[in-house]
């Protein structure tokens, strides 16, 4: 479709830059064609030090040997670190039981959030700063800040503790949450 073309040519655009990690969050798209769209952006990734993360396709990941963002659903659920050391393995995580568990299955970081109010996931509680930075200094991992949040930002989620700031709409301007 016209939409997955236009997405995968921004992805390329943002892969342009150095050490990007580009995580797909396709919900709606048919696993196939996400999984194909990973393999396509892969590569260049790659030749740029960065890498393409699939939102929860454990089988995916594993088959592509790309990176994988666990949710806090399959943080409560496994038992080990689903993928070798060589890939990449984040978790999506939205208090300390989380960091937690993500320190526990031995991820390379996580993502915290929502920080802020985001209308991607409308009625979230937020962290705020204060609960953000408070988790930010207890966590055994890298964390980055997400959820209403810009690249902005930046220099803001560094003081706090975190690694940086993830985003869809703060870097990715037009597109809506998929």
């Amino acid at each position: 479709s016209s939409d997955l073309r236009a997405l995968a040519d921004a992805a390329q655009r943002a892969l342009a830059g150095p050490r990007c990690l580009l995580r797909l969050r396709l919900p709606r798209l048919p696993q196939v064609e996400s999984r194909a769209l990973a393999a396509q952006l892969l590569a260049r990734a790659q030749a740029r030090h960065g890498d393409v993360l699939l939102g929860g396709d454990i089988d995916g990941a594993q088959r592509l040997g790309c990176g994988l963002q666990l949710s806090a659903r399959q943080l409560a659920t496994l038992s080990a670190r689903p993928l070798p050391e060589s890939q990449l393995c984040g978790a999506s995580c939205h208090n300390a039981q989380d960091l937690a568990r993500a320190t526990v299955l031995d991820c390379d970081f996580a993502v915290l959030g929502p920080v802020l109010p985001t209308p991607s996931h409308p009625g979230a509680p937020a962290l705020g700063w204060p609960r953000f930075a408070a988790l930010c200094a207890t966590a055994a991992l890298p964390v980055y800040a997400l959820g209403g949040l810009t690249p902005a930002d930046h220099e803001r989620v560094r003081a706090l503790g975190a690694q940086g700031v993830a985003g869809i709409r703060g870097f990715w301007p037009g597109m809506a949450a998929a």
